[in-house]
């Protein structure tokens, strides 16, 4: 017997969205962890300059969020040589990876580590893995 071991994404509602970056970043850090992935994204990307954000639960439990653009996005982190061109999507990955990472540095949560290592786990699935390894490793 096999087992379907792909994680699925589903966007959040404009209903669900109450709430979402407690369950992303625990009580205790959640407006902190908003404010850093935006950060992030403002860091790794030069041409962003804010906007909406969407949204995202995963199968597996865990939850990321992803600028609502429709272009890809050029994200450079030069700590570890990374320059990459990816989708929002893998952007908003790795803009909330690092999110979780700093949040996780000043406000030490199991909350924030599960879904770290939930996204990460998704981060291993996703067809830009490779670009996005590159850029958080």
């Amino acid at each position: 017997m096999t087992h379907d071991l792909q994680i699925h994404v589903t966007e959040i509602t404009e209903e669900q969205r109450f709430g979402f970056t407690s369950k992303l970043f625990g009580e205790r850090a959640f407006l902190e962890g908003e404010i850093a992935v935006y950060q992030w994204m403002r860091q790794l990307c030069t041409t962003y300059n804010g906007g909406y954000w969407r949204f995202f639960s995963l199968s597996n439990g865990g939850y990321f969020m992803q600028p609502d653009v429709d272009d890809t996005l050029h994200l450079v982190w030069p700590l570890n040589w990374s320059d990459e061109v990816v989708s929002a999507q893998a952007a908003g990955i790795v803009a909330t990876m690092f999110g979780l990472s700093q949040a996780m540095a000043t406000f030490s949560d199991e909350v924030m580590i599960e879904n770290y290592h939930k996204l990460r786990e998704f981060l291993g699935q996703h067809p830009e893995s490779r670009a996005m390894f590159r850029l958080i490793d």
